[in-house]
């Protein structure tokens, strides 16, 4: 459920290093690149009213299966975004899709624990949501340093 719950604060934090190099690249304004996070951060908190009663009507495994692949799909058309459009569509399917595996590993330990130890299992999810953030700007800015700014999608890709 760890991996699961990784998701989001990754795709939150590991290209924020690379944001320059993507407003060069994509010849726009660093601000508007920063809006990829905003649209993210959107869609990631109405997506889970979309995920939620789909994880309790079709399961918990299908909508994270299917949470995952919607985040591999947009993870590669971030990936391949040639203009700032396509990188902010790709961005709110990204975000569709870490909140689908988020919505589902916290139902999960809902399901399979009692109320005390699901306090506790909660409490090691949110703590790895902790960690993430500290570590996963220094991993995309070596990615973006070593191979390019497209590295953290492909990255995420990878993990998905």
């Amino acid at each position: 459920m760890v991996i699961l719950v990784l998701f989001s604060p990754m795709a939150i934090d590991i290209y924020l290093p690379a944001i320059p190099l993507m407003a060069a690249d994509l010849n726009v304004s660093p601000v508007l690149v920063k809006d990829t996070v905003t649209l993210f951060m959107v869609s990631l908190g109405l997506g889970q009213l979309l995920a939620g009663p789909l994880a309790d009507r079709l399961g918990r495994r299908k909508v994270a299966i299917g949470g995952i692949a919607i985040y591999t799909l947009s993870s590669g058309l971030a990936y391949v975004a040639q203009t700032l459009d396509w990188l902010l569509f790709a961005r709110v399917l990204q975000g569709m899709g870490a909140c689908a595996t988020s919505v589902c590993a916290f139902a999960a330990v809902r399901d399979t624990f009692g109320a005390k130890r699901s306090g506790q299992m909660i409490s090691y999810l949110n703590g790895a949501i902790c960690f993430v953030p500290a570590l996963a700007p220094l991993l995309g800015s070596w990615l973006t340093h070593h191979f390019g700014w497209r590295a953290n999608f492909s990255f995420m890709m990878v993990y998905a």
